[in-house]
């Protein structure tokens, strides 16, 4: 991936996948760093959204998740995931509707 961002570094794609091996390596500041480049580079990116916010939540910043989540919503309002993970958010605050 570093290969590919020397050659392209406008591949957003590259920076979203670095961001997953962050992730997985549980090095979730830096998770966020690589999602953010991505959506820098391509705002439109949902994939990036979804990654950035689940990285956010792992670093206890579930204001700036929610955040994410709003943004992909309102991109695509039926993305099934992001309505889950806003939702429990929005639960651990006890904020919803009864």
């Amino acid at each position: 991936l570093q290969d590919v961002i020397a050659e392209d570094p406008q591949c957003a794609p590259a920076y979203n996948n670095i961001g997953a091996i962050y992730f997985y390596c549980q090095d979730y500041q830096l998770a966020v760093a690589a999602y953010q480049v991505a959506l820098d580079l391509q705002p439109n990116y949902l994939d990036a959204y979804y990654n950035l916010a689940l990285a956010q939540t792992k670093c206890h910043l579930s204001e700036e998740a929610m955040i994410t989540y709003r943004a992909l919503l309102t991109l695509n309002p039926e993305h099934a995931g992001a309505r889950f993970q806003l939702g429990c958010l929005l639960m651990r605050r006890h904020e919803y509707k009864s």
